[in-house]
């Protein structure tokens, strides 16, 4: 379900990006196959790597005639080097199930996308994203959180174009053209009385046209 915070998907660089990922869903399955039946494999290599673990004073608790403090210690050696062989394999194993899951998110976004684009090619993914991050209500947001993506955005584009059809766009303030004096106002500002004094008037004749 998209969030507030989803990103705008991109277009892919791989010809085919769900083969990458159900390599990597293989190899999940393959490490968590090797979790399962890691203890013999941990034995061996436990064995091996023990006399690197054991300081000397360590080592010569073996010779000891009661030699149960060193079947504790070796005890103790294993569990703290299986505990940390599990972790780092435990750690691998979640880093590439996050991986895998934003990749299949990002791959299903992009499927979402292309879907829902070619049903409304004159729409605007973009402004969409937009009207849903800032334009739209909680509870409306609300109402969608359980739709996959090409539902979704059906619901946001209908929400977007009603809103639209109630406030289109303004139209642009047309400039008034710059028209001649009119004569008549001219006239109407000629001095009263005198029917010549407005001839020795500039801004009149100005006005007018005579200068």
């Amino acid at each position: 379900m998209p969030q507030d915070n989803t990103p705008l998907p991109q277009e892919s660089t791989q010809a085919n990006p769900r083969d990458a990922l159900n390599l990597k869903k293989a190899k999940i399955q393959i490490l968590e196959g090797e979790l399962s039946d890691i203890d013999a494999a941990l034995d061996a290599e436990f064995i091996e790597q023990l006399p690197s673990m054991l300081t000397e004073e360590e080592g010569d608790m073996r010779l000891d005639e009661d030699f149960r403090p060193f079947l504790a210690l070796v005890e103790e050696k294993k569990e703290g080097f299986y505990r940390t062989k599990l972790d780092e394999l435990k750690s691998q194993i979640d880093a590439l199930k996050k991986e895998a899951s934003d990749e299949e998110e990002a791959i299903d976004i992009e499927d979402g996308k292309r879907v829902f684009l070619e049903a409304h090619p004159e729409s605007d993914w973009s402004a969409l994203t937009e009207f849903y991050k800032n334009d739209m209500t909680a509870r409306q947001k609300e109402d969608l959180i359980d739709l996959d993506l090409v539902p979704f955005m059906e619901k946001v584009y209908e929400l977007f174009s009603k809103k639209n059809k109630k406030n289109p766009p303004e139209a642009p303030t047309k400039e008034e053209p710059n028209l001649p004096p009119n004569m008549n106002d001219a006239a109407s500002s000629a001095p009263k009385g005198n029917p010549y004094a407005g001839a020795i008037d500039e801004n009149y004749n100005r006005a007018i046209g005579l200068r």
